[in-house]
């Protein structure tokens, strides 16, 4: 997943392995761990080495990542929806996925604390900080400030240097309160 570009030249490997899972029945912690790192890198490698929609490779990969966002469980189609993240924009699929997610996706995770549509919001604000902006009255956006303490919390638990840790996760939601004024 940290390989950036010099991934690239592993990604066929990697689809080839996804390519013969059947998502809604990986339900192995082992399993699941690879959907993520799987996605993730295919998101992460895809933008490192700028988006081509006429390099098929490129497409086959964003194709994977949607199919794992649109899967029936929230748990695994989350993973689709932090590797649109990692993928960004280009392409346009990326932005009209999160969008879509945010308007009309109403799931929670099993513990009702996380929705998907707030998820979506967060990916959102990484890839385009400016149109995120322009939906801050929108119930992903308030689900997505409304757990921030929970994930802040969560995080200071994991150690430095994890993608998520509390300060990095402090100053990704910064921007929110400085712009909603709060």
């Amino acid at each position: 997943m940290n390989a950036s570009v010099d991934g690239l030249p592993h990604l066929p490997k990697l689809l080839d392995l996804c390519d013969p899972l059947d998502l809604p029945s990986q339900t192995e912690s082992r399993e699941r761990g690879f959907v993520l790192y799987a996605t993730r890198s295919t998101g992460a490698i895809l933008n490192a080495s700028g988006f081509d929609d006429g390099n098929q490779l490129h497409v086959r990969g964003c194709q994977w990542i949607h199919s794992v966002a649109d899967c029936d469980d929230i748990n695994i189609a989350a993973i689709g929806i932090w590797a649109l993240g990692d993928l960004g924009s280009p392409p346009i699929s990326t932005i009209e996925r999160l969008l879509s997610c945010i308007h009309d996706d109403k799931r929670f995770d099993s513990s009702g604390v996380h929705s998907f549509r707030s998820i979506a919001f967060r990916m959102l604000a990484r890839v385009d900080r400016s149109l995120a902006s322009t939906l801050i009255d929108t119930l992903a956006c308030k689900e997505y400030a409304s757990t921030m303490s929970v994930w802040i919390s969560a995080a200071k638990l994991r150690p430095d240097g994890h993608y998520d840790h509390g300060p990095d996760l402090t100053a990704e939601s910064a921007w929110l309160l400085a712009h909603s004024g709060g």
